[in-house]
C-alpha cells in the first residue's frame, strides 16, 4: 500500500497540471469510480483553486464541463477517453 500511496501522491501533488485542473479531474473521476468520498473532500479545494463560479452540485455524468480554459478541456478529453477505452490514442 505504500507504493500505491506514493503513486497517488505523485499524481495529485507532483504532476505538471495546474492545481485547478488536477482537482477537476479528481472530481470527474469520482463519477467513473462511484467514489462518494471525493466530492466533499476535493470540491472545497477546487473552489479555493479558482472555481468560484462552479456549481455546488456534481456535474451530470457524461456532460462536458463548460470552460474557457484550454487546459481544462484537454485534460477532460484525455481522462474521459482513458476511462472509457482504458487507453489513450496517439492523437489524444
Amino acid at each position: 500500500m505504500l507504493r500505491a500511496k506514493a503513486m497517488g501522491d505523485y499524481l495529485r501533488f507532483r504532476n505538471v497540471l495546474p492545481k485547478r485542473v488536477t482537482e477537476m479531474r479528481i472530481l470527474e473521476a469520482r463519477l467513473e469510480w462511484t467514489q462518494q468520498y471525493e466530492w466533499p473532500t476535493h470540491y472545497p479545494i477546487a473552489l479555493k483553486e479558482a472555481w468560484p463560479s462552479r456549481p455546488s452540485t456534481p456535474s451530470p455524468r457524461g456532460r462536458r464541463p463548460e470552460s474557457d480554459e484550454e487546459d481544462e478541456a484537454v485534460a477532460y478529453d484525455f481522462s474521459i477517453e482513458l476511462h472509457k477505452r482504458r487507453s489513450v490514442s496517439d492523437a489524444s
